[in-house]
């Protein structure tokens, strides 16, 4: 004889995985097609990140910051590890859906490093090159450091990691905005190119606006001995190197 046992199918309804959307709608903005694609993205790092920036947002929600993005790039290969546009895609009222890793925003004294590389590499300039640090009045735009202080004379090395604004802004005068901004272009700062009638000295003490993924990226070139290669999203684009520049 044969027994059969009748049991009850069950299913449930669980909503599809929801991780990294804004860095989903970038990939699938690049695969219109919506084949099947194979991204760089790490979810355990992915999860990190989105944990660290929830614990770094807290104190700073207190002072009315709502929200922060990070982006993870593997210097290696440039590809894209973990993308954090918000805190939170639904959370409505601190715009959540807003992608601030595309957002224009301003860099404050980031773009020094890339300055300070700039003199060193066309001959101008040494880590132990004394700047003069005293007031300064550049065409009308009066420079003074965070702390309203001032050094008399200050190294280069030490200047830039104090990131006093003073030497830099001589600095930027001496080098010259052009070829600054040239250096930036090659760097991949795409968005200063809608700026460019509007800048001035300022924009190294952060009076322009960049992007996140390309400050981030741009930074990835100084691990690889000054190597700039574009973001990978997917797998089949990391470690490119027909767009790898110096």
């Amino acid at each position: 004889s044969v027994t059969i046992w009748s049991i009850p199918a069950s299913a449930i309804r669980t909503l599809p995985p929801r991780h990294a959307p804004h860095f989903a709608l970038r990939v699938l903005r690049q695969s219109p097609d919506g084949a099947n694609v194979r991204s760089t993205l790490d979810l355990d790092v992915q999860r990190g990140v989105e944990t660290l920036l929830s614990n770094h947002l807290r104190p700073w929600k207190q002072l009315g910051v709502q929200n922060g993005a990070v982006v993870v790039i593997d210097n290696g290969t440039g590809a894209i590890r973990a993308y954090a546009g918000s805190e939170a895609f639904g959370d409505h009222d601190a715009h959540g859906q807003v992608d601030a890793v595309m957002a224009s925003r301003s860099p404050g004294s980031t773009l020094k490093p890339f300055l300070y590389a700039l003199q060193i590499e066309r001959g101008e300039l040494t880590p132990r090159t004394a700047l003069l640090d005293t007031p300064y009045d550049a065409e009308g735009f009066y420079a003074e450091n965070y702390d309203g202080g001032y050094d008399g004379l200050v190294y280069a090395d030490e200047a830039l990691q104090r990131s006093l604004n003073v030497p830099m802004v001589r600095m930027l005068k001496q080098a010259g905005l052009p070829d600054f901004l040239q250096l930036l272009d090659r760097q991949g700062f795409a968005s200063l190119q809608t700026q460019r009638d509007r800048l001035g000295l300022s924009m190294i003490l952060g009076g322009c606006g960049v992007r996140l993924d390309e400050l981030a990226n741009a930074f990835a070139a100084f691990p690889r001995g000054g190597l700039w290669m574009p973001l990978g999203f997917l797998e089949q684009e990391s470690g490119d190197t027909a767009e790898t520049r110096r």
